[in-house]
């Protein structure tokens, strides 16, 4: 009997331990619960009752064992997440810092600052700028109604003038006259701020004491297409006083390259305004603007701009009143007719103008027929006259860019000149558009044959407008050791490339891998400024916040056109060889130099070694390391380089060993 109870009892599953979900029953069932206990425990043996008891104990003891098993399994696995996740975050801190050495590594040897404009878009980049030049060289541009053309072919009014694009017939008419009731009074305008005018040297001096002053002049845009030209023009040109030649460049905004304005100005060339945005007239704005641009982004001290030329040639009475306010020193706008023996010399407009003024509006300035003085003046502003070319009979035939070439251009020069020199020593002038140049290439040989001609007779200077200023403030005979006047120019400091418009390292290139290269949709442009602008310049914001980095180690604009581009130099390696044909570098950076015959053997570029016969046909390979302080710089790079190598090693050796 007490068999079948205990096998009866085993048939029924053991009680649930207290807390159990059979413990939340109702209170019929937890009675109905106790009832059946009793019941069976009155029914069962001694020996039975203690198995059940055992059978309960063990069942409670094996759920407490499978409890604390899994709470210590969940306490494992959440240390070994934390732990995970402090590694992983060790590893990225690692890599961060990593990342960080390899950035600056990337910024000091200019990995980062490799890509410049690809091919198509300089191609694009660079016919614009041509297109442009050809454009201001032609006669064309942003004007007004009938006045569209500059004043750069002068023919007397006719119908066959007024249908030729390249005409301006509006603006000079015929030859131009001296007023002839112009008065100023000599005994109280004196130098070095006032100056009448007239036909003779200023401060009594005689003629054969007065240099031959020879002023060349550049219009519009500075940049990769109007460089060339233009500096070479006058490379190599030496004045009797042992100072190189300058010209004066008269910049405007549009596709200018601002680090190739400061290079200009570095080697010693006058750097003036000619607006903003190249418009007539010529607002207060406009003027303003471009100064601050070319201070900011050119690095031109404001007191280094002193001279202004109205686009178009539109000066007017309220542009004179706006460059006084802005304390220019000087205009050239207004042109003057060279006449044998009675040309007019520069003067101040203390008493108003001498002249006619057919482009703008400058009547105020005139004096009446009647004998009325006009009460306008511009204390102190200097107008240095644009001296118009002249035909055999006398009448004007051209102020800027003279549609000629070879002989004939030749000849016209050399009559012209004699005009002055032959008469009363009044300055002759070169009045051009890079545009003239690079329509007819040999244009630049006849005026450097000029040039070297004319310079032959003695007492000939080829000067900015502010060199020959600086001498009619202050008129001085010229002497066996000169005339006085101011050598500009910087010297570079032989060492690593700093940004200052010079070339430091000697490699031929001015700032290269330090100077900024900025991107625009309408300009591309370099910089040595402390960053880009956030926006491209304008009329209205001149100088944009200089908080973009810009790029670096950028190909030339000009492009490696004769030569090849070697990124880990930042420079054009240019063909040919040392002492044989080939090319040079320009400022720039661009293979834009031909190397000249010079007694029947070709120039080295000025970077090259010194003469050597070992030399002789070897291929110009220097010309990627320059002399030897750039050699020296080559070698602390190369340290540099080694030194970061190490450092990235050591960094990718921990993060290895903390996998």
């Amino acid at each position: 009997m007490a068999q079948a109870v205990f096998v009866n009892l085993t048939a029924h599953p053991p009680p649930m331990p207290m807390g159990s979900s059979s413990d939340a029953g109702d209170s019929s069932s937890s009675a109905h619960a106790r009832s059946h206990k009793s019941t069976s425990e009155s029914a069962m043996g001694p020996r039975t009752v203690v198995e059940t008891h055992a059978t309960t104990v063990a069942a409670n003891v094996s759920d407490a064992t499978a409890k604390s098993k899994f709470k210590t399994t969940g306490f494992t696995r959440a240390t070994t997440t934390a732990r995970s996740i402090t590694d992983a975050l060790s590893i990225l801190m690692i890599l961060a810092i990593l990342a960080l050495f390899l950035a600056i590594g990337l910024y000091l040897f200019g990995v980062a600052y490799a890509k410049g404009l690809d091919a198509n878009d300089a191609a694009e980049y660079l016919a614009k700028l041509r297109a442009t030049a050809d454009e201001h060289a032609a006669g064309c541009g942003t004007g007004i109604g009938t006045s569209r053309t500059a004043a750069f072919l002068i023919e007397p009014e006719n119908a066959g003038a007024r249908g030729r694009r390249q005409i301006n017939v509006a603006a000079y008419l015929s030859k131009r006259a001296t007023v002839p009731w112009y008065t100023c009074d000599s005994t109280t305008c004196k130098l070095p701020n006032c100056q009448c005018a007239q036909n003779r040297p200023p401060a009594g001096l005689d003629l054969s004491q007065v240099p031959q002053f020879i002023t060349i002049t550049f219009d519009d845009a500075v940049n990769a297409v109007t460089y060339a030209p233009t500096v070479q023009l006058l490379q190599g040109i030496t004045n009797p006083d042992g100072c190189g030649a300058k010209a004066t460049y008269f910049v405007s905004a549009q596709y200018t390259d601002w680090h190739a304005v400061q290079t200009l100005y570095a080697a010693g060339h006058e750097i003036a305004d000619h607006t903003f945005s190249h418009v007539a007239p010529s607002t207060k704005d406009e003027i303003s603007s471009l100064v601050e641009t070319l201070s900011a982004l050119a690095m031109i001290p404001r007191s280094a701009i002193q001279g202004f030329r109205a686009p178009f040639l539109k000066i007017t009475t309220t542009t004179l009143d706006t460059l006084r306010t802005l304390n220019f020193s000087y205009d050239s706008s207004i042109g003057v007719t060279p006449v044998a023996g009675k040309t007019l010399w520069p003067f101040t407009l203390d008493a108003g103008l001498p002249v006619t003024c057919k482009v703008g509006d400058c009547s105020e300035a005139i004096s009446k027929p009647d004998g009325t003085h006009s009460n306008w003046s511009a204390p102190g502003i200097w107008e240095l006259p644009m001296y118009t070319l002249v035909a055999p009979d006398g009448n004007d035939f051209a102020i800027m860019d003279p549609p000629l070439s070879g002989a004939n251009l030749m000849d016209v020069l050399e009559r012209n000149f004699d005009l002055h020199y032959s008469g009363s020593r009044a300055p002759f002038g070169l009045y051009l558009h890079a545009g003239w140049l690079l329509g007819d290439p040999t244009r630049s040989d006849t005026v450097r044959a000029f040039l070297d001609k004319v310079r032959q007779r003695g007492n000939v200077y080829v000067v900015s407008n502010v060199q020959m200023l600086a001498w009619l403030r202050n008129p001085r005979p010229v002497s066996s050791t000169g005339a006085g006047l101011p050598c500009p120019g910087s010297t570079a400091a032989r060492g690593p490339e700093v940004c200052d418009g010079l070339d430091n390292d000697g490699n031929g290139a001015a700032d290269d891998g330090v100077m900024r290269t900025c991107r625009y949709p309408t300009a591309v442009f370099g910089t040595c400024a402390a960053g880009c602008p956030v926006r491209a310049p304008s009329v209205t914001e001149p100088v944009p916040p200089l908080t973009d980095p810009g790029t670096k180690c950028v190909e030339p604009m000009g492009t490696c056109v004769n030569g090849d581009w070697d990124a880990t130099k930042c420079l054009c390696k240019c063909n040919g060889t040392v002492d044989g044909a080939g090319w040079c570098r320009d400022l720039l950076g661009s293979c834009s130099i031909a190397k000249r015959l010079v007694n029947g053997r070709y120039a080295r570029c000025a970077y090259d070694p010194a003469t050597s016969g070992k030399s002789a046909g070897k291929v110009n390979k220097d010309s990627a390391t320059g002399n030897a302080a750039a050699r020296v710089v080559d070698a602390m790079h190369g340290a540099m380089v080694a030194v970061f190598v190490a450092i990235v090693a050591v960094i990718l050796s921990v993060v290895v060993g903390s996998l």
